[in-house]
């Protein structure tokens, strides 16, 4: 995503001042941020954001992102008609080349695969 493109949905704050961190991550997981930068947008500290997201998620958040980010192109690969090339930068992924790889590594099998197939997603990664 091009940093002039950034846009986020901004949280809303508890009394602590803290965003509800699920919400904001499932609003925001395609913006390619830094943990520290998604820590300040959500009210909280670095070593807070990582243990309230760990709390919530069961995961660290770049592996969630990731994940999160993975799924959703399945979705938008499969489901919606789009090609791997169109998915890849709306979904935060540095380069197509990162993303395929990427993608296979948790799917067991290339983007491009998946449109043509009857695939069914194995999730192979899930743990690591």
């Amino acid at each position: 995503m091009k940093t002039e493109e950034l846009w986020f949905k901004k949280p809303r704050l508890n009394q602590a001042g803290k965003a509800d961190l699920e919400n904001f991550m499932q609003e925001n997981f395609r913006l390619n941020l830094e943990v520290k930068e998604l820590a300040l947008l959500t009210g909280r500290s670095l070593a807070t954001f990582k243990r309230d997201f760990e709390k919530t998620f069961r995961t660290s958040p770049k592996r969630w992102i990731q994940q999160r980010r993975l799924e959703e192109a399945f979705i938008m690969i499969k489901e919606q008609g789009k090609r791997p090339s169109e998915v890849y930068d709306e979904l935060g992924f540095e380069s197509f080349s990162h993303f395929s790889f990427s993608f296979k590594q948790y799917f067991g099998t290339n983007p491009s695969n998946i449109q043509s197939s009857r695939f069914i997603p194995v999730m192979l990664n899930q743990n690591k």
